[in-house]
């Protein structure tokens, strides 16, 4: 069963009920930071290919160009979130991401950003393109869990 197509259940049959939990739910950023910690060989060889991925797409040139305008933010982030969401698929993360998604589900994913996730993003990309630092990316949005209530058109 695909993850990411499921709907969460609207409420719990009564002998399951439990009391609220003191700590921060499974979704939270803290509980996804420590999700973030990859082998040294894995990051090693995720950070490689999108540096590959990067200078052939030429996504420094883009990220330039792109300065205020949201719409061409919006295109690049959208390539880029297929491309690491493609990669990640063979990590030990591959169970907590979203599966590499089609340019019209990545699009979708994209446009439902806030103004927050898509400045998150921009600071993102710009860090995994100038520095080859992908980890801040994989950090905003891209769990399962985060997309277990939106659906495709």
């Amino acid at each position: 069963m695909n993850q990411m197509d499921v709907d969460p259940p609207t409420s719990l049959p009564s002998s399951s009920k439990k009391r609220p939990a003191a700590s921060p739910p499974a979704s939270s950023s803290a509980d996804k930071c420590a999700k973030l910690l990859l082998p040294d060989a894995q990051l090693t060889a995720l950070t490689d290919i999108m540096k590959h991925k990067s200078d052939r797409k030429k996504w420094l040139v883009f990220v330039k160009e792109a300065r205020d305008d949201d719409t061409l933010w919006r295109d690049l982030i959208s390539d880029v979130l297929m491309h690491l969401l493609g990669e990640l698929a063979s990590t030990n993360m591959k169970g907590s991401m979203i599966a590499s998604p089609n340019p019209e589900r990545a699009d979708d994913i994209v446009k439902s950003f806030n103004e927050a996730e898509l400045e998150q993003w921009k600071v993102g990309m710009r860090n995994g393109v100038e520095k080859n630092n992908w980890i801040e990316l994989i950090a905003h949005r891209t769990y399962i869990s985060d997309y277990q209530i939106i659906r495709s058109h």
